[in-house]
């Protein structure tokens, strides 16, 4: 499991109080994959991979939804 600090996620105007600017999470995204040496995938992509492994563990369809 990877933490990612507030602040690397946000613009240095962006507010503790204001949502992640879009770009910046990809931005970060991006960064840590290079950095870990992991192919490069889309962000959606972790989504269907997370789905995928509740399915391979045996969890129900009704909460793998």
């Amino acid at each position: 499991m990877v933490f990612i600090p507030y602040y690397q996620l946000s613009s240095q105007k962006s507010s503790i109080d204001k949502p992640i600017n879009p770009r910046n999470l990809l931005r970060a995204f991006r960064k840590l994959t290079e950095e870990a040496n992991l192919p490069r995938i889309h962000f959606h992509d972790l989504r269907h991979t997370h789905a995928a492994l509740m399915i391979f563990q045996n969890e129900p369809m009704k909460v793998t939804r």
